[in-house]
């Protein structure tokens, strides 16, 4: 049985690349996008480590990070669905290439709703490496929805 409380999902960790690859390009889907926890993304995927806390004190990491990042990292979220910060960052606007909104169809009330990231790990002389997260929603209780993260890596 899972236990919710002692078995977390640290996201920084989940997304670092394997021991001697890089980062060679990502994709993910979510419905809302959370520009809060987007910033948290860059370091953990260019330098192997995640952002605690907060993020002024990281402000070159972050937005070296970020500038490699450029080109190789898309978002995709549901068009309108920006979750709104508590307080505006301006490193919010070094986020604006990666994201990507998505209005599904032409049909009523259909909505964008998947939640992964698709990442490709390169490294010198070693196969290329692939991982695949997908966050499930599951609603356990109508109070507190259960989350279960899967996990798959090639090689």
């Amino acid at each position: 049985m899972l236990n919710p409380k002692a078995e977390r999902v640290d996201y920084g960790w989940e997304l670092r690349p394997p021991q001697g690859y890089e980062l060679d390009s990502a994709i993910a889907a979510t419905y809302t996008l959370d520009l809060d926890a987007l910033l948290s993304v860059p370091v953990a995927l260019c330098f192997h480590d995640t952002l605690e806390g907060e993020i002024q004190g990281e402000r070159l990491a972050l937005l070296e990070a970020v500038g490699q990042l450029n080109g190789r990292l898309k978002v995709f979220y549901q068009a309108g669905k920006i979750k709104l910060p508590g307080a505006y960052n301006r490193l919010f606007a070094l986020l604006e290439p990666w994201l990507q909104p998505v209005m599904p169809g032409n049909v009523a009330y259909s909505s964008f709703h998947p939640k992964f990231w698709l990442l490709r790990y390169t490294a010198p002389k070693s196969p290329v490496r692939y991982r695949l997260i997908v966050l499930l929603h599951i609603p356990a209780h109508r109070d507190r929805p259960f989350r279960l993260n899967v996990t798959a890596c090639s090689g």
